[in-house]
């Protein structure tokens, strides 16, 4: 919390085993407005997903979320057995459907700066100019969302609240660290 989000993508990379160049951040009220300019998000939804805290009711099905809806499902975490690790999982999960949705539409190079444009009016780029940005906005439009693994890092509990790496997270980050592709995970 107090080195800002250049410290974050150190730990993150450290314990990782990779150098993390660009951060985007943004707060609720930026990813809202992502959400709803791109005019929702299709979630299908595989689990009742209830919490007050969140605000998130959805039964089993699709759901076309607007903002508010899509922050209360990326936000709930009440409601699941396992906490924050379904919130963490159901965060990828939701990404790779916006992705889904980005690529069905087939943005050229022309749409892909109006959803640069969308990007930065709700969020923060650091490290990352908008050539790069756009670069890796196209790239990411080229990957095709199911070749792409939505893996939980493996944890147990550790003292108080906290969680630690399972042995297992060494082995996922090797494996992510050598190719940046999981081959065994």
């Amino acid at each position: 919390s107090l080195g800002g989000p250049e410290l974050l993508a150190q730990t993150v990379g450290n314990l990782v085993g990779v150098r993390i160049p660009y951060v985007v951040t943004t707060d609720f009220d930026g990813f809202m407005g992502m959400v709803d300019g791109l005019g929702g998000v299709e979630v299908n939804v595989t689990q009742r997903n209830v919490d007050r805290y969140s605000g998130a009711n959805f039964e089993v099905g699709l759901h076309r979320m607007n903002g508010t809806q899509a922050l209360a499902f990326n936000r709930n975490r009440h409601g699941f057995p396992i906490g924050d690790l379904q919130r963490s999982e159901n965060q990828g999960y939701f990404i790779l459907q916006a992705l889904t949705q980005l690529r069905a539409q087939n943005p050229g190079p022309v749409a892909t700066l109006g959803l640069l444009g969308n990007l930065g009016r709700h969020a923060r780029l650091v490290n990352l100019g908008w050539a790069d940005a756009y670069r890796l906005g196209r790239l990411g439009l080229s990957l095709d969302p199911a070749n792409v693994k939505n893996v939980r890092i493996p944890v147990s509990s550790g003292v108080g609240t906290r969680l630690q790496l399972d042995p297992g997270g060494a082995a996922l980050f090797a494996d992510f660290r050598d190719d940046a592709t999981l081959q065994t995970h």
